[in-house]
């Protein structure tokens, strides 16, 4: 039986390792089922992985279509994979994956300077959109807060339509933002993510409890908790 929890890591070493997170397929999975994009157990993933970080990194091509073509990837698939990398800080945040133009591009000093204006919120304080307003008004008070809730909005909008921002998504109904990271934290508070063993599929199981595989219908059961 295939151990889907082992891990196994790569080194990327034009970045402090202590910054790295940990690449596998399990947690690979995760980060895209967060985008709603399903993907399936695939066999050698963490050295295609470590031969698509070194493409990036050591021979610099910056052109995701190449990228693509080298790696055998479709172009969804090596963008997905790009910024999974980036989320795991293989590569670095002067840099952001541009699905628009499929360019691996350096960010402007404006980008930057819009990078910086938001990323202890974003990514230390999960901040909601009006928690940012908040804010950012008490430094600039010739905006009203609703005001400053839409521009919030839309300078996140754009960072992340170029993936300058990574682990975020929106709710568009409520105009709000969605983390990665907290879903993940909630989740695992009652759940237990396992990789179905017939599909391969992950399945969030209630814990020490079963539930059924949505793709394939296979019965999942917790394993991987212990009762006391």
């Amino acid at each position: 039986m295939i151990d889907f929890f082992k891990k196994k890591i790569y080194k990327n070493d034009d970045i402090n390792e202590n910054e790295q997170g940990i690449i596998s397929m399990w947690s690979y999975q995760r980060y895209c089922r967060f985008y709603d994009y399903i993907v399936f157990i695939e066999p050698d993933f963490e050295i295609k992985m470590k031969k698509l970080c070194e493409l990036v990194t050591v021979y610099k091509e910056t052109d995701i279509r190449i990228i693509a073509n080298k790696m055998d990837f479709s172009i969804k698939e090596c963008i997905y994979k790009l910024n999974y990398l980036k989320n795991k800080k293989w590569i670095s945040n002067d840099y952001y994956i541009n699905g628009q133009t499929y360019e691996i591009k350096k960010c402007s000093n404006e980008e930057i300077n819009l990078l910086n204006k938001y990323y202890d919120m974003v990514y230390l304080k999960h901040y909601t959109i009006y928690e940012m307003a908040r804010d950012l008004k008490k430094k600039d008070n010739s905006l009203d807060i609703e005001e400053t809730k839409k521009i919030v909005y839309k300078e996140l909008k754009y960072m992340s339509s170029i993936s300058l921002l990574n682990g975020i998504k929106f709710d568009e109904e409520k105009h709000e933002i969605l983390y990665y990271t907290l879903e993940k934290r909630i989740k695992s508070e009652k759940f237990v993510t396992l990789n179905c063993p017939h599909c391969g599929a992950l399945v969030d199981i209630p814990k020490f409890d079963f539930a059924r595989c949505e793709y394939c219908s296979t019965i999942v059961e917790d394993t991987y908790s212990r009762k006391d």
